[in-house]
């Protein structure tokens, strides 16, 4: 077992190239309004649906990358999954940043879960409501997971679940980067 932190350079690294994220080798698949973007390696990152291909998912484990942002339809409960394939994670913290161009639509009600089975049985990781830390430009901020980081419980799957209206008023799940912290097993 490793800490996140001893790994965390070769995960966060490996998201970004053995998943190739800047590479056109990814293949996007339409499964009715879920989008499945599935890349080489380590983790498959699913979306509920997605506003149009300018928003594209893969964008958001790229914590360098500043300049774009992925934006789900106009529905309720809108949600991004990440699948770990052969490992599972612990959460304890996570961070997110909000889109650079419009301080709108930011995110201020989620929820995150965490399943072994794909979505047969969630588990409530974190829950926030009414959240202002990320109504801005470029703004981030790093959550302590509130429900699970004492557990010693790790999940191969981890959804972020839009759970409410945005700062806009409407349903749309924008968020520019997300990043994991706790234990991969």
């Amino acid at each position: 077992m490793m800490k996140w932190r001893d790994i965390f350079t070769i995960v966060y690294f490996n998201l970004m190239e053995i998943t190739n994220i800047h590479s056109l080798e990814s293949r996007v698949i339409w499964q009715g309004s879920v989008t499945v973007i599935e890349e080489k390696g380590f983790i498959k990152i699913t979306s509920s649906s997605i506003q149009n291909n300018h928003y594209q998912i893969k964008t958001i484990v790229d914590f360098d990358d500043k300049s774009h942002y992925f934006a789900t339809a106009n529905e309720r409960n809108s949600w991004i999954k990440f699948d770990f394939k052969s490992h599972s994670i612990r959460q304890t913290f996570y961070s997110l940043r909000s889109r650079h161009d419009f301080k709108y639509q930011n995110l201020q009600k989620w929820v995150l879960e965490g399943s072994n089975t794909d979505g047969n049985e969630w588990k409530i990781l974190d829950s926030r409501n009414n959240v202002k830390r990320l109504d801005g430009l470029s703004l981030q901020n790093t959550f302590e997971v509130l429900n699970g980081s004492e557990s010693k419980e790790s999940f191969r799957y981890i959804i972020i679940r839009h759970a409410g209206p945005n700062h806009n008023g409407d349903n749309v799940f924008v968020l520019s980067a997300i990043e994991f912290f706790g234990y991969l097993y």
